[in-house]
């Protein structure tokens, strides 16, 4: 604030209890000590750093943020995180302490590959719009229905085919135990 001193217009410093005014235009503001953390207010919008004068980040706290958009290059929730519209992705989701899942309440759409390095467990019905390729050994416990054509594969080979009504085999069959057929 500009304070007229002997004739001259210098910087001075006004101290008061309480202020009630329409509007401050300042560079920055700081709290009661050279110690305590200050504000800068660029055209860009507003920077927060530590005390003592330092360009170190500072901490804002605050009990509901309601904000447009958020630009970070990380970001820690302690609680829950809700999410009210959508999630995007665009590397990498991971989950990193406890127990290493994700849980969807709901559809979860893979627009691109969906790879699992070790089990992967559905106890509801697996559904493929186009090819389901198992690489290494894949394990079914009850029925496998295929309502149309089933192939079994070694590498490019087919060892067996079923199209229209027929099995077809490709190599040696071998049964253990009994082996009937009905025409």
């Amino acid at each position: 604030m500009n304070v007229r001193k002997d004739g001259k217009q210098e910087w001075g410093t006004v101290a008061a209890d309480l202020a009630d005014l329409n509007g401050i235009n300042t560079k920055w503001v700081q709290g009661r000590t050279a110690a305590d953390g200050w504000i800068e207010f660029p055209a860009s919008g507003m920077n927060v750093f530590q005390g003592a004068g330092s360009r170190q980040w500072g901490t804002v706290a605050a009990d509901k943020a309601d904000l447009n958009d958020v630009a970070t290059h990380r970001a820690q929730v302690k609680e829950r995180l809700t999410l009210q519209g959508g999630l995007s992705v665009d590397n990498v989701l991971e989950t990193q302490d406890g127990p290493p899942r994700l849980i969807v309440h709901g559809r979860l759409d893979a627009e691109g590959e969906v790879k699992a390095d070790h089990t992967v467990t559905v106890t509801g019905d697996l559904t493929t719009l186009g090819m389901l390729r198992v690489q290494g050994e894949s394990r079914l416990q009850g029925k496998v229905n295929a309502g149309a054509h089933l192939s079994v594969r070694n590498a490019g080979d087919w060892i067996m085919h079923t199209n229209d009504g027929k099995v077809a085999i490709n190599g040696d069959l071998r049964v253990h135990g009994a082996f009937r057929s009905d025409s």
